[in-house]
């Protein structure tokens, strides 16, 4: 087959690859008002493809978001993912403010809960 560049990702990171992203575009829409997140696959700088993702919700964490609650604790939601998706996840889970986060990336996920300013009050980060 040879060797090909290719891309797998979200329009920005197309974008810092130089891709162009602009026939995805109507199809982009759609999916993400449907509550999935587009990924662009790109090959050798052209986007032959698009495809769907969606996460399903564990049938326990509507639950334990409730007992957490009930416990005093806030409960945050916070992530990269487009904010249709976000509003979909945190809907299920009964989450008052789901918040996405742009460019919100695994590594800094744990971020607000290292704030000494944050420290007293009681937090938890689930994925």
């Amino acid at each position: 087959m040879g060797e090909h560049d290719l891309v797998i990702g979200n329009a920005q990171m197309m974008g810092e690859s130089q891709i162009d992203t602009s026939p995805a575009d109507a199809r982009h829409a759609d999916v993400t008002a449907s509550g999935a997140t587009l990924a662009h696959v790109a090959i050798d700088g052209a986007l032959p493809g698009l495809f769907a993702l969606t996460d399903p919700l564990r049938p326990a964490s509507a639950a334990a978001i409730a007992r957490l609650k009930a416990m005093g604790v806030e409960t945050v939601m916070l992530s990269g993912d487009n904010q249709a998706v976000v509003a979909r996840i945190g809907a299920a889970l009964g989450l008052e403010r789901p918040q996405a986060v742009e460019a919100f990336r695994p590594c800094v996920k744990f971020g607000p809960e290292r704030d000494p300013d944050r420290r007293e009050q009681k937090k938890c980060t689930a994925n």
